[in-house]
């Protein structure tokens, strides 16, 4: 699907706490939504986004390579490095998909399904079929589908919004826009997220902060930070090669 600025624009400002805003926190919702149309004009899209995840002594990271051709071909191949790696793959080729089976469904390995025109987009179409079975369910990668109901429920996370201090990664001057952070729209808030942004509007980075909790025995608790940075390569609108999107 394409995003009209009116679209994408009103993804943030249908919640009550992101529309009321001052003038400088406005700006970032302005950011927001240009980053969403940003991805959602592209033809194709193409690169890694890497994940890197800490809690405690643990780290764990997700390597996902993404192709995608609107309206309906897409490749997703995701690698997850930790105690119990595993990896994943989802291929359209706009008129079929195919991707592994989540890892509690021993049955099968991979599954293949025809493109229905459901969903009214081939590309979310598959994606979404995938979800089950994502070992990361990135919100770039989110952004980059560009459909509305993965940017709404993206956008229901936001508690809050602001513009934070600029940074440099990577060597890009990068735009942060940043706020308090939850799971979902029935969740309070637990965290922080901070958005880093490049000067034509691609991510470059996202991070997410998560306070978290358990029981440690004899009534005490514990409570620790999940930690999740993920980078991003991904550009609009360079050459892929079609053989990529054959099914497999």
């Amino acid at each position: 699907m394409m995003l009209t600025t009116m679209v994408a624009a009103s993804l943030i400002l249908q919640t009550p706490s992101l529309a009321a805003q001052t003038s400088t926190e406005e700006k970032a919702s302005t950011k927001i939504s240009k980053v969403f149309e940003h991805y959602a004009s592209g033809k194709s899209i193409s690169g890694t986004v890497t994940l890197t995840q800490t809690a405690m002594t643990a780290k764990i990271s997700v390597v996902s390579k993404l192709a995608m051709k609107r309206p309906g071909w897409i490749y997703l191949n995701q690698v997850r490095n930790s105690s119990e790696p595993r990896t994943v793959l989802l291929v359209s080729d706009g008129s079929s998909f195919a991707y592994d089976t989540p890892e509690d469904v021993i049955q099968q390995k991979r599954l293949l399904e025809k493109v229905t025109g459901v969903e009214g987009d081939a590309t979310y179409e598959a994606f979404h079929a995938f979800q089950a079975t994502t070992v990361d369910r990135s919100p770039i990668i989110d952004i980059a589908i560009a459909a509305r109901p993965l940017l709404e429920d993206l956008t229901a996370t936001f508690v809050s919004i602001k513009n934070g201090p600029k940074a440099n990664v990577g060597g890009d001057e990068c735009d942060v826009i940043e706020g308090s952070w939850r799971a979902n729209k029935l969740s309070a808030a637990t965290g922080t997220y901070k958005i880093y942004i490049t000067k034509d509007y691609s991510i470059k980075r996202y991070v997410v902060s998560q306070a978290m909790s358990f029981n440690s025995g004899k009534g005490k608790v514990q409570e620790f930070n999940v930690n999740s940075t993920w980078d991003s390569t991904l550009k609009l609108d360079q050459p892929i090669d079609p053989k990529i999107f054959i099914i497999r």
